[in-house]
């Protein structure tokens, strides 16, 4: 049966029924590298795919954060061929009760070679922090911290399941009843690298709807108003093929969602939200059609 139809059937968690789970999980201290990532993800029913290295933009500022002490280092130039980050050496000098810098080395990154090895594109004056940098990027490349399973969870409750932020500071969400099976796998990875992530069910009871309702009902009213801000801001030469579907995708997401939680919330203001949705749908289709997308 297609989950956005399945919100609101009977449930059970136990002996009564439930039309969800209130989950939050806890990460802390984790450094695990991608291979045993995977091993943990496919080990506990999950798809290992969903963890992938690092971009080269994350593993360079990953590197220089283990780079950074007694020195500050800066962007200072960047532009479509080139980016450029100054070395500057922290020194404190208790004499003068001052802290004294001094430029130490600069390390650049050549964007017009199109190569996977950090080594083919990187260029420094300084061979030692060269081969240190090098050396850290590829160590950071693979490397999964605390924020990162963090990350990682939410892209799989977002891409399999759905959630509902519920409580922004401590990571507190709410996901459909259906999606149990998908939460007990989590908590078994979570559980496998030392972490914790929780769950209780959210009986299915009038109260429940309206606060779950209020919250979901919020939550894409907001997601909707940065959309038609994004196209009322927009110019006309930023309206390229590549933003019209970014956009489009957006709102059928937002369709998606309606239907899945449309038994629980207010129907005049579900009404209105499809209407004013459907509004910007006809508009984006209009700019598609004028381009021959």
């Amino acid at each position: 049966m297609d989950v956005k139809q399945n919100l609101l059937l009977d449930h059970l968690d136990g002996n009564f029924p439930i039309m969800g789970y209130i989950i939050w999980w806890n990460s802390k201290n984790i450094n695990i590298r991608l291979d045993e990532l995977n091993e943990k993800l496919s080990q506990n029913g999950l798809d290992p795919k969903e963890a992938k290295q690092h971009n080269l933009r994350s593993s360079l500022i990953r590197s220089f954060r283990e780079m950074e002490e007694n020195r500050i280092i800066k962007l200072v130039y960047k532009d479509e061929t080139r980016t450029i980050y100054q070395f500057t050496t922290e020194i404190k000098n208790e004499l003068k009760e001052q802290f004294d810098y001094q430029l130490e080395t600069k390390i650049k990154i050549d964007k017009t070679i199109n190569s996977n090895q950090i080594e083919d594109i990187v260029s420094c004056d300084d061979p030692t922090i060269l081969e240190k940098f090098i050396s850290l990027y590829y160590q950071q490349r693979i490397l999964f911290t605390s924020q990162d399973i963090t990350r990682l969870i939410k892209r799989i409750l977002n891409k399999q399941a759905d959630i509902v932020l519920l409580r922004e500071q401590g990571c507190i969400y709410f996901t459909p009843a259906a999606f149990r099976e998908l939460l007990i796998n989590l908590k078994s990875f979570m559980t496998s690298i030392e972490s914790n992530l929780s769950f209780f069910p959210v009986p299915n009871l009038k109260t429940m709807q309206e606060t779950i309702g209020n919250v979901v009902q919020d939550e894409l009213t907001t997601i909707f108003e940065t959309i038609q801000k994004e196209i009322n801001n927009a110019k006309k030469e930023e309206k390229t093929e590549k933003w019209i579907i970014h956009r489009l995708e957006k709102i059928n997401e937002i369709n998606s969602r309606l239907e899945m939680y449309k038994q629980i919330l207010n129907e005049k203001e579900n009404d209105k939200l499809n209407n004013e949705l459907q509004n910007i749908k006809n508009y984006l289709v209009g700019k598609a059609r004028a381009i021959n997308l």
